[in-house]
């Protein structure tokens, strides 16, 4: 039996939108009060976004025209793993663009708008995880934190954290668009002319959240397996592969050839076991000792 204290990966959970009780007519002017609330609150939080990407472009754009150049902070591949297909650039242009013509008057109307292009959401989503790893591995290059003082001066603090809290904006911004969209369609009544396309607005942006969460998670998993590759020595293949989860660690006992039972350190993936030792020299460290494949089953 796994010890009490195993650790399984912290999931992203993305919750359902509520089912709130919809108004036909406004009978009451709090309603009136609170439907200019949550647009007050999408027009104020759509600018503090888009100067966050702002911030972004502000740092992609001499990077990316200088990459090929004597004087360049980045090599071609840093910079595409940093930003992948300048996707971030991309996002800016068409969030600055909505964000000229957006107002208390065509808040729903900018919203559907936008769902035309959360496609690129998608496709961030995807490379997340790489822009992870890039920046990680960018936080020792001196040059390059140099370069972010220099476009943000003291503006953030640490200029690498303040990347990092840029860079994730554009995964949390579509939680946060769903969060209003359910509160503006709670205090819409239905003969409201914005009613129809609230409605198509909020079941797109749904559909987004659900699959950039379902990045978000498998970019979680990816981190914990390549944790565990850099925790076991003596592994000689790598435990990150397609459609491999982890699933939970911890001690078992296990019999060996003489009938002895010796306390090991097992790693339980969706399709196989790793048994380890753990390394009495360095903490947080195993010596692996075996791989056994799940054949006749799945753990779920």
């Amino acid at each position: 039996i796994l010890s009490s204290d195993d650790n399984d990966v912290e999931s992203r959970k993305q919750s359902e939108p509520e089912v709130v009780e919809e108004h036909d007519v406004p009978e009451d002017d709090q309603v009136k009060v609170a439907r200019n609330h949550v647009i007050e609150e999408i027009l104020e939080t759509e600018k503090i976004y888009v100067e966050g990407l702002t911030a972004l472009v502000n740092v992609y754009k001499p990077l990316k025209d200088n990459v090929n150049s004597k004087d360049s902070i980045l090599t071609e591949s840093q910079l595409s793993n940093l930003f992948p297909e300048g996707h971030i650039n991309i996002i800016h242009a068409a969030h600055s663009q909505d964000l000229e013509e957006l107002n208390e008057n065509n808040t729903v109307a900018i919203m559907l708008k936008m769902c035309k292009f959360l496609r690129l959401y998608t496709k961030y989503a995807e490379t997340y995880y790489q822009i992870e790893q890039a920046l990680d591995e960018l936080k020792k290059e001196k040059k390059f934190i140099q370069f972010l003082k220099t476009i943000w001066g003291d503006k953030g603090g640490d200029p690498i954290l303040y990347l990092s809290s840029l860079l994730i904006t554009p995964i949390q911004r579509i939680p946060r668009y769903l969060m209003l969209l359910q509160a503006l369609h709670k205090n819409t009544w239905k003969t409201h002319p914005d009613y129809p396309d609230l409605s198509t607005a909020l079941l797109e942006m749904k559909k987004t959240a659900l699959y950039v969460n379902e990045k978000a998670k498998e970019g979680d998993n990816v981190k914990k397996l390549v944790l565990i590759d850099n925790s076991l020595i003596g592994l000689k293949k790598s435990l990150v592969a397609a459609n491999r989860r982890y699933v939970k660690e911890g001690y078992l006992y296990h019999m060996n050839e003489k009938g002895e039972m010796k306390k090991r350190y097992f790693f339980l993936l969706s399709d196989c076991l790793v048994r380890a030792r753990p390394n009495r020299k360095q903490k947080e460290s195993y010596i692996f000792v075996e791989k056994v494949t799940l054949k006749k089953g799945e753990v779920k």
